[in-house]
């Protein structure tokens, strides 16, 4: 799993060669490793900066394109748990994301992926379906309690900063 904004911020140095794991057929993953070490979940964002990173580092503007960026963040993972995914079809996971493209993400015509990685960001993101079932639909969570889920956030933060602050 590469985890780029939280390895950044944390400043630990680690930093995934991400085109060599592919040409030794490593199932490259993205990973947002908690809103603790990142301060937010954006897996888009987090898909931008590790292909940005690639590309820099290796000043080379093609290295990384957003289809792979997109494939790390949508078919990869599920590889890792050998579930059938990656078509609307019956006997494969009803998993998916409807997003609104929105002024930041044009014009994208004939480059909707390109336009995913390079302009989108979570805040885009209007229904997230999971096994067939509707979890967030336009800026609410269903059957989900956020409150609970923050207090558990903040606990966990609270612990991190104490084990550095030690």
């Amino acid at each position: 799993m590469n985890n780029p904004v939280s390895n950044m911020k944390l400043g630990n140095g680690n930093f995934s060669p991400i085109l060599e794991m592919l040409q030794y057929g490593v199932n490259v993953t993205l990973g947002t490793d908690s809103a603790t070490s990142s301060n937010h979940l954006d897996l888009i964002e987090t898909g931008r900066v590790a292909s940005y990173l690639q590309k820099n580092y290796r000043e080379e503007p093609t290295a990384v394109p957003a289809v792979e960026i997109f494939k790390f963040m949508t078919i990869n993972p599920y590889k890792v748990l050998k579930k059938k995914v990656g078509l609307i079809k019956e006997g494969y996971l009803a998993d998916l994301a409807i997003l609104n493209k929105g002024l930041n993400m044009e014009p994208s015509e004939g480059h909707e992926i390109e336009s995913l990685i390079y302009s989108g960001s979570g805040r885009n993101v209007q229904y997230t379906i999971v096994n067939g079932k509707i979890l967030y639909e336009e800026g609410k969570f269903k059957g989900i309690d956020v409150e609970e889920i923050i207090k558990k956030n903040v606990k966990i933060y609270n612990n991190y900063k104490s084990l550095i602050n030690s």
